[in-house]
């Protein structure tokens, strides 16, 4: 990033996350192998997986800066050894005397489909959908949504077949997802398309730890946006460091130095010995943003961390670290730019 482009970052009040109450709940007749989740904007639950008569806890969080247009929140399970779901939408705040019940859980209007794209060709590798729905306009605009599905596996699973296979819900006013096919990765408002063209696009690096310098060999005439992230977990502390570049002009980015004021700090000691490590690696274009300078003026310097604020769809191709010794790179979700705490 050059000070030449951006002189000044406008920090935004974000929407801090906060537990403001818990609740447990019991459950009932619920058949084994089921799952049930809620993981919304303002809500999420945790289930006892040794007893399951234990039930479940439901935590709600306010959300500072933050409002939702709307007065539910979405439940659903889904049974792992025959692929069954069910849903409900729920009124909140939840009755003292609550009860989650198996037979109040409905399946109408769910329907299976099913994604792939040409990206996937080997069996080996990993694919994977996170769905969200929007229940109006105003949540949709605050970003309040809530998880439909959130599954993956290996390959070997789709090819041969129709695609990766997954459960849609038509109730809602609109969507957003993330999916990960193969090593190109997006993200974008509506709903999954059922086939995607990946980009031809090409990435390698090395890193020098001694020049503290990263080597892009990257092909393609359609992306402008480079990220690096890197993280140390050590001695109680933790780092993620993330750099942009212009991934059409860039075949070398040096790790710039750390400023006086992290000098005491652990991450100088990594910095000084090279010990970083490198998570993933990618290249981005961002629909309506068709420039390198576009991204750093609309992300960076207004610190937008919603997607479907800047774009429709965020096209990556990646390389990741993270399970690559299995030989399954999965894709790492980072924001680009946001300051944050006390998000739960």
């Amino acid at each position: 990033m050059s000070r030449s482009i951006i002189h000044m970052i406008d920090h935004k009040i974000l929407s801090i996350k906060t537990k403001s109450s818990q609740k447990s709940n019991t459950m009932t007749s619920f058949p084994n192998d089921i799952k049930i989740t809620t993981k919304d904007s303002v809500h999420s639950i945790t289930e006892d997986p040794q007893n399951q008569a234990n039930g479940f806890t439901v935590y709600t969080y306010d959300m500072a800066g933050m409002n939702s247009g709307s007065n539910k929140f979405y439940m659903y399970y889904q049974n792992h050894a025959n692929g069954n779901y069910g849903y409900q939408f729920l009124d909140k705040p939840l009755s003292n005397n609550f009860e989650i019940d198996y037979i109040d859980f409905i399946s109408d209007d769910i329907e299976t489909r099913h994604m792939n794209a040409s990206s996937v060709q080997d069996s080996e590798t990993y694919c994977g959908l996170t769905l969200y729905g929007y229940l109006n306009a105003t949540d949709f605009e605050n970003d309040i949504k809530h998880r439909i599905v959130d599954a993956g596996g290996q390959n070997i699973n789709i090819l041969g077949g129709p695609g990766f296979a997954y459960k849609f819900n038509p109730n809602f006013y609109n969507y957003s997802y993330r999916a990960t096919l193969e090593n190109y990765h997006i993200e974008a408002t509506g709903e999954p398309l059922p086939y995607y063209t990946a980009p031809n696009w090409t990435l390698d690096y090395t890193y020098s730890s001694t020049n503290k310098a990263f080597s892009i060999n990257a092909t393609g005439s359609t992306h402008n946006v480079g990220k690096i992230v890197m993280d140390k977990s050590d001695n109680n502390s933790y780092y993620t460091w993330t750099v942009f570049f212009n991934s059409q002009s860039s075949d070398e980015v040096v790790l710039p130095k750390l400023p006086q004021e992290l000098q005491s700090w652990n991450i100088n000691n990594y910095y000084n010995s090279g010990n970083l490590t490198t998570e993933q690696i990618e290249i981005k274009k961002y629909d309506g943003l068709n420039t390198y300078d576009a991204f750093l003026q609309t992300v960076i310097k207004n610190t937008e961390y919603k997607p479907h604020a800047v774009s429709n769809k965020i096209e990556s191709i990646y390389r990741s670290n993270i399970g690559a010794e299995s030989g399954i790179e999965v894709y790492i979700q980072r924001h680009d730019f946001v300051f944050f705490r006390n998000w739960y």
